[in-house]
C-alpha cells in the first residue's frame, strides 16, 4: 500500500507530513503539487532524528513505538518519505523552489520527479503570450509589459501545461523509488 502525502507549501508540509508518515504503508510519497513556495523537507529525510509524529510522548504510531523499543535489528525504526513528486499549477513556479526540493532529495538519496512547470514556463516566451514575474518568496505579478530580472524576481510566460515542459536545468527528473515486492 502507498500513502501519498499532498502538500502545497511549508505550513501544509509541517502539518501533514508527520500525519502521513504515521499511516502504515509500504511506500510513503511526498507530492508537492502544485508547489506554491519553497519547501524545507530535509528534516523529514533524516533517519536518525525524526519521529514519524514529531515525537509526542503519548503517541503510539509505528515510528514512535519502534523508537521506544530501540535497539532493533532493522532500519525501519524511523519512517521517511521514499520519493518526492513536484510540479506547478495555475500560479507561476520559481525554479529556485524546485531546485531546492531536488537538492534536498539528492542529498538524502530520495528519488525526485518533476512533473512540469504548470501553466507558466520560465523565460520571456513569445511576444503575444501573457507575462509575469515571480519572486522566491512566493510573490508574483501578472501582465508585466517589460519583465526583467532584479532582486531575485524571475520572468515567466504563460505557455499552458502541455507546452511548459518538464526540464529543470536541462534535465528531465523522473526518478522512481524502488518498491519491494
Amino acid at each position: 500500500m502507498t500513502t501519498l502525502i499532498a502538500v502545497r507549501n511549508q505550513a501544509q508540509a509541517d502539518l501533514l507530513v508527520p500525519r502521513g508518515l504515521a499511516e502504515p504503508a509500504d511506500l510513503h510519497l511526498l507530492a508537492a503539487v502544485p508547489l506554491e513556495g519553497p519547501l524545507d523537507v530535509e528534516h523529514f529525510f533524516d533517519p536518525g532524528g525524526y519521529y514519524s509524529c514529531g515525537g509526542i510522548p503519548e503517541c503510539e504510531c509505528a515510528g514512535c513505538m519502534a523508537v521506544r523499543n530501540w535497539p532493533r535489528d532493522d532500519d525501519l525504526c524511523y519512517i521517511t518519505p521514499r520519493g518526492v513528486i513536484c510540479g506547478g499549477g495555475e500560479k507561476p513556479l520559481h525554479p529556485a523552489w524546485v531546485r531546492g526540493l531536488r537538492d534536498q532529495c539528492l542529498a538524502a538519496g530520495v528519488p525526485f520527479t518533476f512533473l512540469g512547470w504548470g501553466e507558466w514556463s520560465p523565460g520571456y516566451g513569445p511576444t503575444r503570450c501573457r507575462k509575469a514575474i515571480v519572486h522566491p518568496s512566493g510573490n508574483w505579478a501578472v501582465d508585466i509589459s517589460n519583465p526583467s530580472y532584479f532582486d531575485g524576481w524571475l520572468a515567466v510566460h504563460r505557455a499552458g501545461q502541455k507546452h511548459s515542459g518538464r526540464e529543470l536545468d536541462g534535465q528531465v527528473w523522473d526518478q522512481r523509488p524502488e518498491v519491494s515486492e
